[in-house]
C-alpha cells in the first residue's frame, strides 16, 4: 500500500510543478494580487518556504529544459 502512495504523490507533485510552470510563465499570481510565484505557493497553497522553494525550482528547471528542448530540435 505504502509504494502506490508514494507512486501517487510522485505523479501528484510531477502534475503540480507542471501546473506552476504554466502559472509563473503566464503571470497569473500577478493578476492575482502576488507579488511573486513564491508568495502565491505560501500565502495561496499553503506550501512552507521550503516546500515553495523547491516546487519553484522543480518549475524552473522543468520550463528551462523544455527551451532547451525546443532549440536544440529547431522547435522554438
Amino acid at each position: 500500500r505504502l509504494a502506490i502512495l508514494v507512486a501517487q504523490e510522485r505523479e501528484s507533485l510531477a502534475d503540480i510543478v507542471e501546473h506552476l510552470m504554466e502559472v509563473d510563465r503566464r503571470e497569473i499570481v500577478i493578476d492575482r494580487g502576488y507579488p511573486s510565484l513564491f508568495a502565491y505557493c505560501m500565502k495561496a497553497l499553503g506550501y512552507s518556504e521550503a516546500e515553495s522553494y523547491l516546487r519553484i525550482r522543480a518549475a524552473q528547471s522543468a520550463a528551462g529544459a523544455q527551451t532547451l528542448w525546443a532549440a536544440a530540435t529547431c522547435q522554438g
